[in-house]
């Protein structure tokens, strides 16, 4: 699951499990729905072809510039293409130049709120994650993959002592006036999520367990984070030997992983995912996650006995919501939307936009 590990504590990664077979080759405000060409210095998502470079340059297409919700809780930085875009259609580039800015007055602080946090709970442990520097998508017609995605890498110890610090909005603030990014000290490290079909036209929602760190109690769809040590194992994995390929199949397979273990459904039974775009969740932050459209060949009924039955991670929720798809596209209008986390919302109107019959 996205966020802070539900229990908080010590388990075995799902990239830690997979790497075991694998070789080394854990969102905007403003009344505007788009954000003006003025504020594009600013924006993660260009939609220029891939010879668009700098730092974070502006927006170029409407859908690539962080777009309103009509909820606080989240913004989208990228919208695909109708239908999404399948996983050879993406591309990643790993480079130290994606990684988070040093703080203003030195990192010291991240390292203080860590210890901070481990004295209060010693099971916690860091572990690496990829982060989302910006992302590029080329015009309709041009050649070859679709996607960019410029990847760096950071951690769940400079996730809590940035995207989850007191001074977050300060860092936003300060990444904006010395670099033009509002992000640029932000850890952002990039989560994946799933609205998951069931063969009866139904979406696939799990509530969270109340013991987790991050919107307990909440309602959210299946989801995680793509695990650097899973292409490269070990405790500290370098640029250089991550190869963008294997990046992006980390990604793209780390989605249908978690439905696995949070679902508890058989991988066989799922299709290949397809990106919907990527959503900002503003209560951390303007954290980015993946979001993407998987179908399964059971019912309804058939995924709630094997949800019930139990998998490696059920303890990290409490309960199992089917939604039907017809009533998806008005879902914000119904009571359940204010039960949802921001993650969840994310996906939802990603998968509306992209995947979802038009109201």
């Amino acid at each position: 699951m996205r966020g802070i590990p539900r229990d908080g504590r010590r388990r075995e990664s799902r990239g830690s499990r997979r790497a075991k077979t694998r070789s080394c080759p854990e969102r905007g405000h403003g009344g505007a729905l788009r954000r003006s060409a003025a504020e594009a210095p600013n924006c993660r998502a260009q939609g220029s072809p891939w010879g668009a470079r700098g730092d974070r340059p502006g927006c170029v297409l409407p859908q690539s510039c962080p777009v309103q919700t009509m909820d606080p809780e989240v913004s989208v930085l990228l919208q695909c293409p109708p239908g999404g875009l399948p996983e050879e259609q993406v591309r990643a580039e790993l480079s130290p130049d994606h990684d988070r800015r040093p703080l203003p007055g030195g990192d010291e602080a991240i390292a203080a709120i860590w210890e901070s946090r481990l004295q209060a709970q010693p099971w916690l442990f860091d572990a690496p994650k990829f982060r989302l520097h910006s992302a590029t998508l080329a015009p309709t017609g041009s050649q070859g993959p679709r996607l960019l995605l410029r990847l760096g890498l950071t951690s769940y110890r400079d996730f809590l002592g940035t995207n989850w610090a007191s001074s977050a909005a300060w860092l936003r603030q300060q990444g904006a006036t010395d670099w033009g990014d509002k992000q640029a000290y932000l850890a952002d490290p990039l989560g994946v999520g799933a609205t998951l079909a069931t063969a009866d036209n139904f979406l696939v929602f799990l509530r969270r367990s109340r013991q987790v760190a991050e919107a307990p109690g909440l309602v959210d769809v299946p989801g995680g984070h793509p695990e650097p040590q899973a292409v490269c194992p070990g405790d500290s994995p370098l640029h250089k030997n991550l190869p963008g390929e294997l990046v992006v199949h980390e990604l793209f397979s780390s989605v249908l992983q978690e439905i696995c273990d949070e679902v508890n459904v058989p991988l066989p039974t799922l299709s290949q995912p397809l990106l919907l775009g990527i959503a900002c969740n503003e209560t951390s932050a303007g954290r980015a996650s993946a979001e993407f459209y998987v179908q399964c060949s059971l019912t309804s009924e058939q995924v709630k006995k094997f949800y019930t039955s139990g998998g490696a991670e059920a303890h990290e929720s409490t309960g199992i919501i089917f939604v039907e798809i017809q009533r998806v596209q008005r879902l914000q209008e119904t009571k359940l939307w204010a039960e949802l986390c921001p993650s969840a919302k994310g996906a939802i109107f990603l998968y509306n936009q992209v995947q979802g019959s038009p109201a």
